[in-house]
């Protein structure tokens, strides 16, 4: 009797005939992945803060500062003894500029600026007791210029300015950018009078700094002058100052 030969089949599965065995990707792995992609992506973010806190100290140092904290850090310690407690027009200040004169309506308009150097001490031509003082930013007919710009470009929006005479502009030497020699930021005490009442007499304090602006819906940045002032009559007052602002792009 003749053998048949019997056959098995096999019943594994078929692959693929590529020679490559194709693997799947586990939910481990995918984790593992993503977690490598977010520390890779906390470094890049780590370089970057680190790369802008870098300039932004080279700025500092070099006086350059944001619009926010421009005179954050800034004083003027003298002036404060000269303006006293009491109204502007009975202060230390006004007095010294009377001549002997009782009538503070009659301090006469000058045309030079004074400079306070110490409590007891004042001078018509500079700090000369600032090593770093630089006369060209104090210039008194600078000083005068840019009260004239500040009233006469701010007539719209700071009309009330225009009721202002300037009797003098006052420096204080103790005032910090002045005393390191910083190009960036000055200050100035104006010394004025209403002209529809001369015996109201005030102290506008302007603060003037360069910083850059950029506005990026027109594609324009450049450089500009921030300028903030405040206005004092009283000393003695106990109602909030109220603080102004004005900038003049393309110093």
């Amino acid at each position: 009797m003749a053998k048949v030969a019997v056959r098995h089949r096999s019943f594994s599965p078929k692959t693929r005939q590529t020679g490559v065995a194709v693997k799947r990707i586990t939910r481990a792995q995918v984790l593992h992945l993503m977690r490598r992609i977010c520390v890779l992506a906390a470094a890049i973010y780590y370089v970057g803060v680190s790369l802008v806190a870098s300039l932004q100290a080279l700025n500092s140092l070099k006086g350059a500062t944001s619009p926010l904290t421009v005179y954050r850090n800034y004083s003027a310690n003298l002036i404060t003894a000269y303006l006293g407690h009491d109204a502007i027009r009975e202060s230390k200040l006004v007095a010294s500029l009377l001549d002997n004169s009782n009538d503070a309506t009659s301090t006469p308009l000058r045309n030079d600026t004074m400079f306070l150097e110490s409590l007891t001490t004042t001078s018509f031509t500079g700090c000369a007791s600032v090593a770093k003082f630089n006369a060209k930013i104090y210039d008194s007919a600078l000083l005068r210029s840019d009260f004239v710009k500040l009233v006469e470009e701010g007539a719209y929006n700071l009309s009330f300015l225009s009721d202002h005479e300037l009797i003098l502009p006052v420096v204080d030497c103790s005032f910090t950018p002045l005393t390191l020699g910083d190009l960036t930021c000055a200050r100035v005490f104006y010394l004025t009078r209403l002209k529809s009442n001369t015996e109201q007499m005030y102290v506008i304090t302007v603060s003037k700094a360069i910083v850059n602006y950029a506005v990026r819906e027109q594609h324009t940045e450049g450089t500009a002058t921030l300028i903030s002032f405040t206005l004092v009559s009283d000393m003695s007052m106990t109602t909030s100052v109220q603080h102004y602002f004005a900038v003049g792009l393309g110093f």
